[in-house]
């Protein structure tokens, strides 16, 4: 049965209407007439805002030129053959269109364009000669964190697999994506500020920034950045050194000048004080055996002398700092002797914080003072205690750890086998502050409880002089302290008795 005008009226709206094509109306001068609802999907346009517009507005300039001279064929009833121009988005980046023209009749006068959006085919071309190009060979051979974006939309076209390493977001999951969408900014105006030195400088050279990778951590970079005009549009070029391990380091090797520098000064002093205290001392002994004092010189002198041992004390834990006190390390099961302090280290402890001791591994012996390595668990025990008025956890954790060659060119120590102390606590934290001069002696943040800062000065110089480091961790919760420390080629005495 044959169907009837208005019904094919209607077929012909419909299928106007729900077509993905753009369809396109346009009189001999190209002043648009109509537009098909597509334009709205494939361009962000609702067809009222180009209808009486020139066509030719929003074609790629680079294009324009093409088809201006298109269309008068197109008007003398020549056939043309499928074309391809940049049509402009709303948001200002270019899309590729097929486009098929064909002169209406009489009836309807005007030229009909039918177009397809071939971005996806185009840009794909345009990788595969990217690929056949040495860009992309230095591109993804490149250890630095490459990446290509759109400018407009800050979308990725291509990544390296340095970004890929560094970043933690496979190619899939970034193409398509932009920086904001996986957050990689941490900010958008840290992206508007890039954009800002981009357009001003017309590119970057070594801009210091910071990264955010899929894990949620951190990485501070180097930035290098310049425009490329490519057929699909203008886009970006990033290319970035990682350098956070740098910056981590050469922060270590000043603090460390820093603290040597220090010490030497202490050590100066704390000898010659020393020597003055020694005279303080014995002239205050020889004045108190005289049978002609009086009690109140007697108490006089024994305050002089009491006075002079708490100086004394003070100036052992200056020399532990500037690492010029006598040690006598012995070889111990550094597991069993700090299990042995548990209950010295409860008592020191509120009853509200749990104590944890975990041995990883214990095979290996230590070399160290017994007496040092006591007074520097106890010492950070009690900071962590102060760190925890409310009650926590404290654990140490005892581990074997084996430095490689450019670890131990980092910290200033030997290759080799090094076993670990880990004390960690959820208390209040450190601030920024506090991390820098964690070590400084007579820094303290216990003003109020009477500390004199000489508690974690005293461990560094005691571990740095036992061929050991110790740090201060970074953490969000919390404190860590790390102490690593040598290992002992030989067992204890004890068990080498026992073995013979």
């Amino acid at each position: 049965m044959a169907i009837d005008g208005k019904k094919i009226q209607r077929l012909y709206q419909a299928l106007i209407e729900n077509t993905w094509d753009v369809v396109t109306l346009v009189d001999s001068t190209g002043v648009i007439e109509f537009l098909s609802p597509s334009i709205k999907v494939l361009f962000g346009y609702e067809p009222e805002e180009l209808v009486g517009t020139l066509i030719f507005d929003k074609v790629h300039p680079e294009d324009r030129e093409m088809a201006f001279e298109i269309l008068p064929q197109i008007l003398e009833g020549k056939g043309m053959p499928p074309f391809i121009v940049r049509f402009q988005h709303k948001n200002g980046s270019w899309r590729f269109m097929e486009v098929m023209a064909r002169l209406l009749d009489q009836e309807i006068s005007g030229v009909m364009l039918n177009s397809r959006d071939v971005t996806e085919f185009e840009e794909t071309s345009y990788a595969r000669r990217l690929g056949d190009a040495s860009f992309e060979a230095a591109f993804n051979a490149s250890s630095n964190i490459n990446s290509v974006t759109v400018v407009e939309t800050g979308e990725f076209i291509t990544v390296n697999d340095g970004w890929v390493r560094a970043l933690g977001w496979s190619r899939e999951e970034a193409i398509g994506k932009t920086a904001g969408d996986l957050n990689i900014w941490g900010n958008a105006s840290h992206r508007s500020k890039i954009i800002s030195e981009l357009e001003k400088n017309n590119g970057l050279s070594s801009f210091r920034a910071e990264l955010t990778k899929k894990s949620g951590g951190t990485c501070t970079v180097l930035l290098d950045a310049t425009y490329l005009t490519l057929p699909v549009g203008k886009h970006l070029y990033f290319s970035a050194i990682d350098i956070t391990e740098r910056e981590k380091t050469e922060g270590m090797l000043r603090q460390s000048q820093r603290l040597d520098a220090i010490g030497h000064l202490t050590g100066g002093i704390s000898h010659d004080f020393n020597n003055l205290l020694s005279v303080i001392m014995g002239h205050a002994e020889l004045a108190g055996i005289d049978p002609g004092n009086t009690d109140q010189v007697v108490e006089s002198l024994a305050a002089i002398e009491r006075a002079s041992v708490t100086g004394t004390n003070l100036i052992q834990q200056l020399l532990s700092f500037s690492k010029k006190q006598s040690l006598s390390p012995k070889s111990i099961r550094l597991c069993e002797h700090i299990l042995a302090m548990r209950p010295l280290l409860k008592t020191t402890i509120a009853k509200e914080i749990e104590l944890k001791i975990n041995c990883v591994k214990d095979r290996w012996y230590c070399l160290i003072d017994l007496y040092q390595l006591d007074n520097a668990i106890l010492n950070m025990t009690i900071n962590a205690r102060d760190a925890m008025p409310q009650g926590g956890t404290l654990e140490i954790v005892v581990d074997e750890h084996v430095l490689s060659e450019a670890e131990a060119l980092k910290l200033d120590l030997t290759a080799g086998d090094y076993l670990s102390v880990i004390i960690s606590d959820t208390g209040v934290g450190m601030s920024e502050h506090a991390l820098k001069h964690a070590f400084d002696p007579f820094y303290t943040t216990k003003q109020d409880s009477g500390g004199i800062g000489l508690g974690l000065s005293m461990v560094f110089g005691f571990i740095t002089q036992s061929g050991g480091r110790v740090f201060v961790e970074p953490v969000v919760i919390g404190a860590t302290i790390s102490l690593l420390l040598p290992r002992a080629l030989a067992p204890p005495e004890t068990e080498s008795n026992s073995a013979t």
